[in-house]
């Protein structure tokens, strides 16, 4: 596999599977994502043998994800309620 050919998208996605979290691999640049990957090929780390039950979203991010649905949900009531006196 030719690591400069993959897009940087793939690379944090290999890494993301490995064990990093999303939150950590989304602001390391090009050139690190290389040297991570390419790290993880010598010490023979492919895909088969990755855990994929690393990537499940923990408890806490699926709060997280529930609330932020939840602030928007109260946002549209908030906008709704405001066209709704607008109107009258």
């Amino acid at each position: 596999m030719q690591l400069k050919k993959c897009s940087t998208e793939r690379l944090r996605l290999k890494l993301m599977r490995v064990c990093k979290e999303e939150a950590d691999v989304i602001d390391i640049d090009r050139p690190k994502l290389l040297e991570a990957v390419a790290k993880l090929m010598l010490l023979n780390v492919d895909d088969e043998q990755i855990n994929t039950d690393v990537r499940k979203p923990t408890n806490t991010r699926l709060r997280e994800l529930e609330l932020e649905e939840r602030r928007l949900r109260l946002e549209k009531l908030k906008t709704q309620a405001k066209l709704e006196k607008s109107k009258t």
